[in-house]
């Protein structure tokens, strides 16, 4: 009987040796201390390190382990972070409080699914939030503005950078008179003016979950439309401006694809077709086919008709309307 007892012994020693050299931490969630807790990776797993007070730069803690001490940096090395006790945190990503930041108001699992992302934090501040300086114009995942944020001080053509496209809930301004957003990356689609904090855009005409761009300090324009359809037996390619990307457009036989631009504006552009380079050069090459150079001060149709048989054309349609 003692050896037996003996052997388990050994066994939950030596069980208790590997976790402490994996660096894993084995902690009951309700038992936690009130506190910040980081960990070096997702789900909570990791060596793990309990903040209290503000850190103008992450610590190195100190774990023993066997057979001998080991010195953990967490800066730029926190993959997870749990809040216990603790309403919201403010996170950055250079020391003193600098570089991008995040308030944190839940627990993260892995922090690669915020602005800020996995082993870039260095410092924290504690029941603090993002300050804003400048016009910024804070964007919340939840009404009321509650749940995740973040903070952006310039145009965006794109809100997929910041994890946030097609995620806002409610808004607010910060020395900014207005916003234009956009239900499409590049400023494109459908567009709303924010003038005020905004609770809920449910109650707006763009709707909760669909602001994918967003300018500062700006206001919808009336908008005329670029409609370019495809009837030829080939597909094309769209070179046109669209800010954030090289727009590269294709469009297939028998498709067509709409663009927005502000009235008034000068757009310059070109169209390839993928045409086979004949019977010596199977290969297929794009050949352009027009040009254009003109101001959107009426919605536009441009048809492009033709096959590798027959001459490529494009034909300008200018019609009444546009959107605001």
């Amino acid at each position: 009987m003692k050896k037996s007892l003996s052997l388990s012994l050994s066994a939950i020693l030596f069980f208790m040796i590997l976790f402490s050299l994996s660096g894993l931490e084995i902690f009951a969630a309700n038992n936690l201390s009130t506190g910040v807790y980081l960990y070096t990776k997702p789900n909570y797993k990791g060596f793990e390190h309990r903040v209290t007070i503000d850190h103008s730069q992450l610590p190195t803690s100190k774990y023993v382990t066997a057979p001998r001490r080991a010195y953990v940096n967490f800066n730029d090395a926190v993959s997870s972070i749990r809040l216990v006790g603790i309403s919201y945190v403010a996170v950055y990503t250079n020391a003193d409080f600098r570089g991008n930041c995040e308030t944190i108001t839940r627990d993260i699992p892995n922090l690669n699914k915020t602005s800020i992302g996995n082993n870039t934090m260095s410092s924290i501040k504690i029941n603090a939030r993002c300050a804003p300086s400048g016009p910024t114009v804070t964007l919340y995942d939840q009404k009321n503005f509650q749940g995740r944020s973040v903070v952006i001080n310039g145009n965006v053509p794109d809100l997929a950078v910041s994890n946030f496209r097609n995620k806002t809930s409610s808004i607010k301004l910060t020395n900014v008179r207005s916003i234009a957003v956009f239900n499409r990356t590049q400023y494109q689609g459908k567009c709303q003016t924010i003038k005020n904090d905004t609770f809920t855009l449910a109650r707006t005409g763009i709707g909760q979950n669909s602001i994918a761009s967003i300018k500062i300090n700006s206001e919808c324009q009336k908008l005329m439309e670029l409609t370019i359809r495809n009837r030829s037996g080939l597909l094309i390619q769209v070179h046109i401006p669209l800010e954030g990307t090289r727009g590269k457009k294709e469009i297939a036989s028998g498709q067509k694809k709409t663009f927005y631009f502000d009235y008034g504006k000068l757009i310059q552009f070109y169209i390839n077709a993928l045409e086979p380079l004949g019977d010596m050069a199977p290969l297929p090459a794009w050949k352009r086919v027009c040009d254009y150079n003109f101001r959107m001060e009426a919605n536009n149709l441009i048809t492009v008709k033709g096959s590798y048989f027959r001459q490529m054309n494009c034909t300008r349609t200018v019609l009444p309307g546009g959107s605001q």
